[in-house]
């Protein structure tokens, strides 16, 4: 920490201690103007609190919504008259939601959260009661928002009587600063947001009185002031503080007779204006080096810019080229049929649900929404489609700017992204993604995996070799640190240990150092270098060079640079769905009729290759769709003890028709096509 940050901590500590004495009972009086039948009526009316959507009218938007989207309504109401008999689906799972303190009950384990104050309260025991994030993603009140969805489409106000129902009680039994929905500043600000647009959706409901009107808002009032007193700040300052920033501005902008409004309004845009910058590269990558939260802090921005244009403020122009760069990197890391790599953690969590589809693609819908916004044709091609998502946001207008652009794009073209760090190679079949970033963000890089020199591999938008995933964070455990590891992602462990040291669920010691050496692109092949120091410690440097051909092969050449005996270890991820066909030397691999051969060129003779799948000792052969979720899956381990320096060459020959594996023949040509990039690339 700097000497800033270490007086910063104590003085956040003694606050702390202050509050558990007085509860900040003081600090949390909201004072209402005079007028509140005034504000009250300015509400009904539409003149306040305005909601993305209501560019159209309400009738406008119900009766277009319901012509462009009939199975994302079935799917919106089915999922309604489920909430209503307090029926949840958290993460792929079903819950009913506890009868007696609902909103402190984890949903897995069954166990309660202690109704003390805030600071008192251990978020990071995930075996004491489970992992927090279960609850929390039930206090984000995303189910709030569906509920006045059916209300607003279906003109029912029996959806919208049962949410305010559940806010009230929710405010009842979550006094200020008391139990572990105020354990972070980054939740309020997600449930403030959902609780505005709750609000904005019953407008015409006739569910909502005036004294339970006023009763909500100061409440967000508190949990505003809550969030501006203990902002995520110095090493904390990742996706956390651009959401809490978001969620000041959006409720500064939506409540301007708060006497705090202003201040919020101004805290939050100042910080997201600064942050945009220090946590999205230049190229527009996340600096956090996870792509779930690239989409999670996008998702602030685009709410706060629009909800401030719904309101008429005016917001700086420089965050526009960030955020394009931003767009243009997922719009490149997305393949054929809208995957993207596993990145990084991902939580799967989203500041608003707007649409409850199954298929629905966060990724795709965002660059939807960001070809309206920004006038993008490549985004709209993209994309593949107008979502439900794009249209809550956008409205009828934001429609008719979509369908305005081309849909069309000669984005085909492998590139690299020198800030962020990836290279993203492609063919008319494949798309390649080259990782040589750095762990994480900050001190923490608290969602950084020991993932150096990986890579992803997706044929016609199929993906063949894969990212693992994430699955649990508090409640992970040995999960956690699987899931993290070196071993769990398509690279070389040297030695039995991970690249980077973990040091806890959210923080890393001694970090590997990542550094590309060379990259080029032309019609005929892509070709990337790039070294890490991960094992300096251990007297060894791991250097990988992918040579990517356009036609139907790829060449990986790791060199091993160092002296002694050492145990090197090389993986190989599938996805669940794979099918391997264990041949000789060769091994096919074959998901959804695509499939491709893995050859080993040169390796140690010694080498022994291993196959995992659904192991637990040691964990190894299993991939994460989302949170709370695995599945059996294969890996491919080759592994010696050997003498370095050494070189590993293996070639991914792309299978069809024609090919004719003729083992001598490859070997002499992929040996000679490296000798060839040698004499061309001199480091």
């Amino acid at each position: 920490m700097s000497l800033m940050e270490v007086f910063h901590r104590a003085n956040q500590r003694i606050m702390h201690e202050i509050g558990k004495s007085t509860n900040f009972s003081n600090n949390d009086v909201v004072d209402f103007p005079d007028n509140r039948q005034e504000i009250w009526e300015d509400y009904l009316q539409g003149n306040s609190l305005k909601s993305i959507f209501q560019i159209d009218t309400d009738d406008q938007f119900v009766k277009k919504y319901k012509e462009m989207f009939p199975i994302d309504y079935q799917e919106t109401i089915s999922i309604a008259n489920e909430l209503t008999k307090n029926r949840f689906r958290i993460f792929n799972r079903n819950f009913k939601l506890a009868d007696d303190n609902p909103w402190h009950r984890d949903p897995v384990t069954n166990n309660t959260w202690p109704t003390k104050f805030w600071t008192q309260i251990d978020i990071r025991d995930g075996r004491t009661i489970g992992g927090v994030k279960w609850v929390w993603e039930i206090n984000r009140h995303h189910h709030m928002v569906t509920l006045a969805k059916s209300s607003l489409l279906s003109g029912d106000n029996r959806y919208a009587a049962h949410a305010v129902n559940q806010l009230i009680d929710w405010i009842q039994m979550n006094p200020v600063n008391i139990g572990v929905n105020w354990t972070s500043p980054l939740e309020l600000s997600i449930r403030i947001i959902n609780w505005i647009w709750l609000l904005s959706l019953i407008r015409n409901s006739d569910v909502l009185d005036p004294d339970s009107f006023f009763v909500i808002i100061k409440s967000i009032a508190q949990q505003a002031n809550h969030i501006s007193r203990n902002l995520s700040l110095y090493s904390s300052a990742n996706n956390h503080l651009i959401g809490e920033a978001a969620g000041l501005a959006i409720t500064g902008m939506s409540f301007p007779w708060l006497p705090s409004a202003q201040k919020w309004r101004d805290t939050g845009l100042k910080i997201l204006l600064e942050q945009i910058e220090e946590q999205i590269s230049e190229d527009g990558v996340h600096k956090e080096q996870a792509i779930h939260y690239l989409g999670f802090v996008l998702e602030f921005y685009i709410l706060t810019i629009l909800i401030a244009k719904a309101n008429q403020e005016i917001i700086s122009d420089e965050w526009n080229d960030r955020l394009s760069s931003a767009y243009n990197f997922l719009s490149q890391i997305m393949d054929a049929d809208g995957n993207v790599p596993s990145i990084g953690d991902s939580d799967d969590g989203y500041v608003l649900i707007l649409s409850q589809r199954n298929d629905f693609n966060p990724y795709q819908s965002h660059l939807a929404t960001a070809a309206a916004i920004f006038n993008n044709q490549d985004y709209r091609y993209i994309s593949q489609h107008w979502d439900e998502k794009s249209h809550w946001l956008l409205g009828n207008i934001g429609y008719q700017s979509y369908l305005k652009l081309t849909n069309e794009s000669d984005q085909k073209k492998s590139t690299v992204f020198p800030y962020g760090g990836y290279c993203v190679m492609r063919s008319s079949q494949c798309y390649f993604v080259f990782d040589f970033g750095p762990l994480g963000y900050l001190s923490t890089a608290a969602h950084g995996h020991a993932d150096a020199l990986s890579f992803t591999l997706s044929l016609e938008g199929s993906p063949i070799f894969i990212d693992p995933g994430t699955y649990a964070y508090q409640e992970g455990y040995d999960w956690r640190t699987y899931f993290r590891s070196t071993a769990a992602h398509n690279t070389i462990e040297i030695d039995g240990r991970d690249q980077s040291e973990m040091l806890g669920t959210f923080l890393w010691g001694r970090k590997a150092r990542t550094k590309m050496l060379h990259w080029s692109t032309n019609l005929d092949y892509d070709i990337a270098i790039a070294e890490h120091d991960g094992y300096k410690h251990n007297g060894v440097i791991h250097r990988r060079t992918i040579i990517f051909s356009k036609k139907d092969f790829i060449i990986i050449v790791d060199d091993l640079l160092g002296k002694g005996e050492h145990n090197c270890s090389q993986f190989w991820h599938f996805p669940a769905e794979c099918e391997l066909d264990m041949m000789n030397e060769m091994i096919k691999a074959k998901v959804s009729n695509k499939s491709i051969f893995l050859i080993p060129i040169e390796i140690d003779e010694n080498a022994k290759r291993m196959l995992y799948k659904g192991n637990y000792s040691p964990i190894q052969g299993w991939v994460s769709p989302r949170y709370g979720e695995i599945q059996e899956a294969y890996v491919i381990n080759y592994r010696a003890k050997t003498l370095l320096p050494q070189r590993w060459i293996f070639r991914i020959q792309i299978d069809n028709d024609e090919n004719r594996i003729d083992m001598d023949e490859l070997r002499i040509n992929s040996l000679n096509f490296v000798k060839k990039i040698e004499t061309e690339v001199i480091l």
